[in-house]
């Protein structure tokens, strides 16, 4: 688990300010502990495609 909780509102996304970076990014700092296992696998499912945050707002860029 990223050591803090992403949270994303409009005002964080702009034209200069890409939100999937910003939840790649966050991704990147997760990690996973095992007692069974030293080298577990970290994955996840994230999809670019079904981003949408604020698309009401988007309509002026």
């Amino acid at each position: 688990m990223p050591a803090e909780p992403l949270v994303l509102d409009c005002d964080d996304i702009s034209e200069t300010t890409d939100p999937a970076v910003v939840i790649l990014d966050w991704l990147a700092e997760a990690y996973a502990t095992d007692n069974c296992d030293t080298d577990p696998e970290l994955t996840y499912d994230f999809d670019i495609t079904d981003l949408d945050i604020c698309h009401w707002r988007n309509a002026d860029w």
